[in-house]
């Protein structure tokens, strides 16, 4: 009985992730780590940005990196924005990438920066299928475009 508890926390451990903010500073030395994530993450966007748009704004502290590793290995990356407006403080989630259930398993850790930093809510932009995935989210609102 014992050895098969082992056995168990064992195999948990190896499924266990951990989510973490790379410092501003650390960025570059991360970004080999990350990058694949990050061009996987611009593929469905509409060319606003492209990947040394995000690096740069990383690397300056504008935007926030998070790694989220299993095993020490990159499974997911969040990118995220303190916004300011004249009424509330939010923390934009600009990109996401990789293991979607290791990022949802750890969104509490972004949502306690959000806070610390004096945000009032988390905000993304995501394709449909996330509101089944988010549960606990509101769709505010439908975003249209029209190329010119």
């Amino acid at each position: 009985m014992f050895s098969r508890k082992l056995e168990m926390d064992a195999r948990l451990k190896i499924l266990e992730t951990k989510l973490s903010q790379t410092p501003a500073l650390a960025v570059i030395h991360e970004w080999p780590r990350v990058a694949m994530l990050v061009r996987k993450s611009l593929e469905r966007g509409e060319g606003s940005y492209v990947e040394a748009d995000v690096a740069l704004a990383c690397i300056s502290g504008a935007w926030q990196l998070w790694i989220v590793e299993r095993n020490g290995e990159v499974v997911a990356i969040c990118v995220s924005e303190i916004m300011n407006f004249p009424r509330k403080r939010k923390c934009l989630l600009r990109y996401l990438a990789g293991d979607m259930p290791a990022i949802e398993d750890n969104i509490s850790t972004i949502e306690h920066y959000a806070r610390q930093a004096g945000c009032h809510m988390l905000e993304g932009y995501a394709r449909k299928g996330w509101t089944r995935r988010m549960p606990n989210w509101t769709q505010t609102h439908v975003v249209m475009q029209k190329e010119l």
